[in-house]
């Protein structure tokens, strides 16, 4: 998905923006194994509060759903209206929830 936000960004721009289309990774990822440690009861043995609420936010940010409503919707919006300017600040926000993410991830894996 970090790779797709840098594609994204290359394509903000006024000759490639149009024919531009979001591969949707989330689906991909995280939701079989984030689903599978709070499936299991496992996230509640291992994980404190805050840490609790982090894995929450991570698996709803990745969730296919959103992915399709809130980021897909978002950068059609941004190619019809060609705002490159606005679709260049979505990658900024969506690189920075993946980085945070990463953080996140990095913390369950060293559990």
């Amino acid at each position: 998905m970090f790779n797709e936000v840098a594609k994204f960004r290359v394509a903000a721009q006024p000759d490639t923006f149009a024919t531009y289309q979001w591969f949707f990774r989330s689906k991909d990822m995280l939701g079989t194994v984030l689903n599978g440690i709070i499936n299991s009861g496992q996230l509640y043995r291992t994980f404190t509060q805050r840490e609790i609420t982090e894995i929450q936010q991570l698996r709803q940010f990745f969730d296919p759903n959103l992915e399709t409503t809130f980021v897909s919707n978002r950068i059609n919006e941004y190619k019809e209206a060609k705002n490159y300017a606005g679709a260049l600040q979505f990658a900024n926000h969506l690189e920075t929830q993946i980085k945070q993410g990463i953080v996140t991830l990095t913390s369950i894996a060293k559990k």
